[in-house]
């Protein structure tokens, strides 16, 4: 939780993207490190963080004949558990790596990526990264808003979202208010969205984003997205999506009142496994009405677009959560689920989020 002082929240925010531009914790670098009798010095040492997540979670889903079911299933699971290490190159680049264990089975190397520090106003990056597509899809799964993601996102940038190989550049624009443009060209080889066949078809992405000060407790942000890539068909993939965000915090009771209020679309032509368009939107609601608890709503829709012969999907999700420190959280969601093609169904769980370490900064 960020607490806003003096500084108005928009100066803190601003200040907190050139801190960081991917919302993990900064790492000062020491003024000078102290060598023990082997000759090493701990100013080397990388920040590290563990972040786990336990669930338990119940369905009225039925299971296909290979016992696969909708949504989030039945049954007790720890979901993921992330290691990140962060820390300081030299002066001129800090290096992050995340590294997640799904289900306690596989392991994989989520964000493994450098970037500068010393460039003024141009921010480089480089590695495997998130791609900064919307809100969504940057963000690790312990700080989605709810249990699961959006129904729109896992349907059109898969369950892990678009991460792959690459190289990124983020201008801040010297204007009265915060404007940011981040470029990035991607390997694109993503399993669900594209699937390039020659080692020169890459994926490009574009995001501008903006935010505006209403006034001393309440900001709104704007952003626009865009991402172009070939498919396995030699064909143009084409997604693109626009999401907006009010919050409101007044800065007397920051610590036990805060809103806000996000929507986000997302579409896409010529998809790999389909050549129609399908799109979808998800909008919610965060109210915190007291020091440790807050309560949330959601509601999803994929088909807006959507193929002809295809039913719509919607979701309606509410969500209460306590958290009694920063290094905790204990959430309770129930949903009510319109699949595709497939009877409606209800699901709840109770999930445990913790954190151990280093403690990274939340991403405004």
């Amino acid at each position: 939780m960020v607490r806003m002082g003096t500084r108005s929240i928009l100066t803190t925010a601003v200040l907190a993207w050139s801190e960081d531009a991917r919302g993990q914790a900064p790492v000062p670098i020491a003024e000078a490190g102290v060598s023990d009798a082997r000759g090493l010095s701990n100013t080397m040492n990388p920040a590290i963080s563990l972040v786990g997540q336990v669930m338990g979670s119940g369905s009225s889903a039925r299971q296909d004949p290979e016992g696969e079911q909708d949504g989030l299933g039945t049954g007790l699971s720890v979901p993921e558990v992330e290691l990140a290490l962060a820390g300081i190159v030299d002066p001129y680049f800090r290096a992050d790596v995340f590294v997640a264990f799904e289900d306690l089975e596989g392991v994989a190397v989520e964000e493994a990526y450098v970037t500068t520090l010393a460039l003024p106003v141009l921010t480089l990056r480089a590695g495997k990264f998130k791609a900064v597509f919307g809100k969504h899809n940057a963000w690790h799964s312990h700080l989605w808003p709810f249990v699961d993601g959006p129904l729109v996102h896992a349907a059109l940038l898969g369950e892990e979202g678009l991460a792959d190989p690459g190289v990124e550049a983020a201008v801040l624009f010297p204007t009265p208010w915060f404007l940011e443009l981040t470029l990035e060209a991607l390997d694109g080889s993503s399993e669900k969205l594209f699937a390039s066949i020659e080692p020169f078809d890459l994926a490009y992405v574009a995001h501008l984003r903006s935010l505006w000060e209403l006034g001393a407790a309440s900001t709104f942000e704007l952003g626009g997205s865009g991402a172009l890539g070939q498919n396995f068909r030699g064909e143009a993939t084409k997604v693109a999506g626009v999401d907006a965000t009010f919050r409101w915090r007044p800065p007397s009771r920051a610590v036990y009142r805060s809103l806000q209020v996000q929507g986000e679309y997302l579409v896409a032509r010529d998809r790999p496994d389909d050549p129609a368009d399908m799109g979808g939107v998800v909008g919610l609601v965060r109210w915190q009405f007291a020091r440790r608890w807050w309560a949330q709503a959601r509601h999803d829709f994929l088909g807006l677009p959507r193929p002809s012969g295809t039913d719509p999907a919607q979701r309606t999700t509410g969500l209460v959560a306590f958290v009694p420190t920063e290094f905790s959280v204990l959430r309770l969601q129930y949903s009510f689920v319109q699949a595709r093609q497939a009877p409606d169904f209800h699901e709840v769980a109770l999930h445990l989020g913790f954190l151990i370490g280093s403690h990274p900064a939340h991403p405004y």
